[in-house]
């Protein structure tokens, strides 16, 4: 029996670190074992961040190498391509694209990882998955009529992080569109359990600005500058991996310990030694995805848990889908997360063990991408 074959559109150039790489990855993986053979795709008409030069590049040189090594990590590493900004064809030509569209049964647009309009897309089932509620639908809401509101109209699905989509309290900008929720599918066997080390911190990973989209809503600054105080109420170490050009020497004074996310997470190896060498996650979210009462849930949360790691986060109504309670737990405000900490220091082996059963409970790849499809209509 002929395998399936699916093109996955991804940023996995665009933005070259270790947390955007993973969501791709975990994608690629779980299709793989619903028996599709995957081609990755990136064409976003964008240039790519290149972490060593911290800027914009229009040298593609980085994020082409650094495609084909993360791609080897699920076997895809001779089956991608990359068009930059001018449109030229990296990894396979143009031709070979047109003949990967032309036998594929489905394109999954991850996060915007395809903008461009070509003949050789147009054949395709389409699926887009927007890992930014609210400010997907806000750009959309303000674009108005035209080729941006048109680009999401031609997908045949529409797909949200935002879990509570399709719920009466969830306040996203209206769009002319349906948006079905989904959460980021986890490859589990990428995610061995390991103990923690001795002392080891809370830790999470962000970014003190959004980048993603200019002038949209607010980010994680506001309520971090809030908890400002928090380390120096807790008997637990708190570790940012932070970028964005935080107020570093402000933090520090409040016993915020902080690492440059760029290079701590430079991968997705480095990712992954990231997060299994933390005790557990203390995570935040972004304003929108809080006061829109999204449901949001961070694909890095998942990872955690999946680690054997537990995880304190901000609540955006996601306890109305996820059990709460014991290996993830949600917060509100300063009081919350240090009961939250509490809780789980009192016995932390146990926090441990059913943060991995909620990851294999909720996250595995397969039944959320069987999930998908049935909604989509193309299982």
């Amino acid at each position: 029996m002929a395998r399936k074959r699916l093109v996955l559109a991804g940023i996995v150039g665009r933005y070259p670190v270790g947390g955007v790489t993973w969501c791709a990855l975990q994608y690629i993986a779980g299709f793989q074992r619903l028996g599709y053979d995957v081609f990755y795709l990136e064409d976003t008409g964008e240039c790519n961040f290149d972490p060593v030069q911290n800027a914009i590049a229009t040298d593609p040189a980085y994020a082409l190498d650094y495609i084909r090594r993360q791609l080897a990590l699920v076997g895809v590493e001779d089956s991608w391509a990359y068009v930059d900004y001018q449109g030229g064809y990296h990894g396979k030509t143009r031709a070979q694209v047109a003949e990967a569209c032309r036998s594929a049964d489905l394109m999954v647009n991850l996060s915007g990882g395809c903008w461009m309009v070509r003949p050789e897309y147009e054949g395709l089932s389409k699926i887009f998955i927007d890992t930014d509620p609210g400010f997907t639908q806000q750009a959309i809401a303000d674009a108005g009529e035209g080729w941006y509101r048109d680009f999401f109209g031609a997908h045949d699905a529409l797909f949200t992080f935002a879990l509570l989509a399709e719920d009466a309290r969830c306040s996203l900008p209206e769009t002319p569109f349906r948006w079905h929720p989904t959460i980021q599918p986890v490859e589990l066997d990428f995610w061995p359990v390991t103990s923690a080390p001795p002392d080891a911190p809370f830790t999470t990973i962000l970014s003190w600005t959004t980048d993603s989209f200019p002038g949209i809503g607010k980010g994680k600054d506001d309520e971090i500058l809030r908890l400002i105080a928090l380390p120096e109420r807790m008997s637990e170490r708190i570790l940012l991996a932070i970028a964005g050009q935080p107020p570093t020497e402000l933090l520090a004074q409040h016993g915020w310990e902080l690492t440059d996310a760029v290079r701590a997470t430079i991968d997705a190896k480095a990712y992954r030694r990231f997060i299994q060498s933390s005790k557990a996650e203390l995570g935040f979210a972004k304003a929108m995805y809080v006061e829109t009462c999204s449901g949001w849930f961070s694909d890095r949360t998942q990872c955690y848990l999946a680690s054997g790691r537990p995880a304190l986060v901000r609540e955006t109504g996601f306890s109305d889908v996820l059990p709460v309670g014991e290996g993830l737990l949600s917060f509100e405000d300063a009081e919350g997360i240090l009961e939250g900490i509490e809780r789980i220091a009192a016995d932390y082996e146990r926090h441990g063990r059913r943060a991995r059963e909620i990851a294999e409970e909720h996250f595995a790849g397969p039944p959320v991408l069987r999930s998908l499809l049935q909604t989509a209509g193309m299982a």
